[in-house]
């Protein structure tokens, strides 16, 4: 899953810039928030490529998973008065074990101007669950295993 993050960040340091210059460019920035058993905010939102990698390389996997936590921490990191675009992308092994039901947070954050791309890693059975909640806000789930579908991310 790191790798599917970093050349996340790859594609969009690319994307807003034409090049990979290891900044964010064109305005956009982008934060991390990690979650198992609660969620934490890993970084603020910034432009500084190096950064968000070291950010992603030091997370470790273990606990369970609570995506409306994820959900919160992440629409929280956004300034609600700003015009800019909002998106979510959420790297997750697709089955939630702790917390609240993660649709009615994420259609509240889709409410609020929020786009959210759930990106599930492949090889988990637990796919119906990111599938409903990408259903109910109006999306689909795609693997972050493919290329072409981490480019969606540069069209808002």
């Amino acid at each position: 899953m790191k790798n599917g993050a970093k050349k996340f960040i790859d594609i969009i340091d690319e994307a807003t810039d034409s090049s990979q210059d290891g900044q964010i460019g064109s305005g956009s920035r982008i934060g991390i928030v990690s979650f198992a058993d609660t969620a934490t905010q890993n970084t603020q939102l910034i432009t500084s490529v190096d950064t968000l990698k070291t950010a992603v390389d030091s997370l470790s996997a273990g606990g369970s998973t609570n995506h409306a936590d994820a959900f919160t921490k992440a629409a929280a990191m956004f300034d609600p008065n700003s015009t800019n675009g909002k998106v979510i992308v959420m790297f997750t092994d697709g089955k939630t074990t702790a917390g609240v039901n993660p649709s009615p947070v994420a259609a509240a954050a889709r409410a609020s101007g929020i786009i959210i791309y759930c990106k599930k890693e492949q090889h988990t059975a637990f796919i119906f669950i990111m599938q409903n909640i990408a259903a109910n806000l109006g999306g689909m789930l795609t693997p972050f295993g493919n290329p072409q579908n981490l480019y969606l991310y540069s069209y808002y």
